[in-house]
């Protein structure tokens, strides 16, 4: 039957056509076992627009998730929306009931938001592989999803799943997978009609004391998985106390390191100050030494100025002596006096006091000499 539904949506989706209404009573069943889509009220072309309060939007609880996002009234129709009714009805197929219901469109959203294709297979216990395909047909995401039957039909599935085993044979393999467990609920069903039979015609009593025994030995068991789990949830505690320990570790560690960097910024900004400022110091110092080469260097040639002007006026004073002093021999050459001449001293005086304060200025206060002197 299902070969056939996807045969027929991928003879639509082949002429780029939707659907648009694929639920279990739009499934007719032949005399000769095919089975055939009924109704085509609801077939459009990829990509139109349908208007959310007609008819031609098909039964709200086959919709995909992404329909009831419409905006406004327009509803966008798609193959991805088909593939998504096709993997419903495959799945009440294997489960024997309805997974999407709800008495009004809005619980009818609930309930397709809170539909879980993972949980439903693992309630389920289905196999791997039939659990791939309907993760694949089932997806809330419809870039996700199987786009179109085609691509099954086509069998381009195989590739997509990385089976070899077509798309009959995965619901062949879960359909004696569940026959396979109602035998074993029927045998259990079976051997426990017969238990129950030879408790009403055994010992009643005895049956009851045997039931209370094992009774105590399951409420034993659930004690002792009671006490481990206490155990566990106790160590879980514990090692969750050591990870919030060891984050708190962690953030310290790093706000030491970050403290650590930081001073180590502020040591090497006060280095580079203190290392242009001794730069500085050092300009200032080459600076003022320099000029006191040059100073001393003008000292020096001033002292060598006045030096040789102290001789000159030296020179110039003996001369001016001899002009002023006279010698007389009183009679007695060895017994000669040598006396000032008054008449010439004062001529030839104020010439020699000028000589000797201009020499007493330029020996005390060099500042006062100029460089010719």
């Amino acid at each position: 039957m299902l070969q056939d539904v996807l045969a027929g949506l991928g003879f639509l989706h082949s002429r780029n056509e939707v659907y648009g209404d694929l639920k279990p009573s739009n499934i007719l069943i032949g005399g000769d076992g095919r089975a055939k889509l009924g109704d085509f009220g609801g077939v459009v072309g990829v990509g139109t627009q349908k208007t959310s309060n007609s008819a031609e939007c098909g039964t709200m609880q086959f919709w995909a998730p992404e329909m009831f996002d419409f905006v406004g009234n327009d509803i966008h129709a798609s193959q991805a929306g088909d593939m998504w009714a096709f993997g419903l009805i495959v799945l009440e197929l294997l489960t024997g009931q309805e997974w999407i219901a709800g008495k009004n469109s809005v619980e009818i959203a609930e309930s397709v938001k809170r539909f879980d294709i993972v949980s439903v297979c693992r309630q389920a216990e289905m196999s791997s592989s039939v659990e791939a395909l309907l993760c694949y047909l089932l997806s809330k995401n419809p870039v996700e999803r199987l786009p179109s039957a085609e691509l099954i039909r086509s069998g381009r599935l195989r590739s997509i799943l990385g089976e070899e085993t077509p798309l009959s044979q995965f619901i062949r393999e879960e359909l004696d997978s569940t026959r396979s467990q109602l035998r074993v609920k029927d045998n259990t069903i079976d051997r426990l009609e017969k238990e129950i039979e030879q408790i009403r015609k055994g010992d009643i009593h005895s049956q009851l004391d045997s039931l209370r025994k094992e009774k105590e030995q399951i409420q034993a068991q659930l004690g002792e998985s009671e006490s481990v789990n206490v155990s566990l949830q106790r160590q879980l505690e514990q090692m969750q106390q050591e990870k919030e320990k060891l984050i708190e570790m962690k953030d310290e560690f790093i706000n030491q390191q970050a403290q650590q960097i930081k001073m180590k910024d502020e040591i090497i900004d006060r280095l580079e100050l203190e290392n242009k400022q001794k730069d500085k110091t050092i300009a200032e110092l080459t600076k003022k030494l320099e000029e006191s080469v040059a100073m001393e260097k003008r000292l020096n040639d001033k002292l060598s100025a006045t030096h040789s002007k102290m001789v000159a006026l030296e020179t110039q004073r003996t001369d001016a002596a001899k002009d002023v002093i006279w010698t007389e021999n009183i009679g007695d050459p060895e017994n000669a006096i040598t006396v000032w001449d008054p008449t010439r001293f004062q001529k030839e005086g104020p010439r020699i006091t000028s000589l000797v304060d201009e020499w007493k200025t330029c020996f005390f206060d060099t500042n006062q000499c100029s460089s010719t002197d």
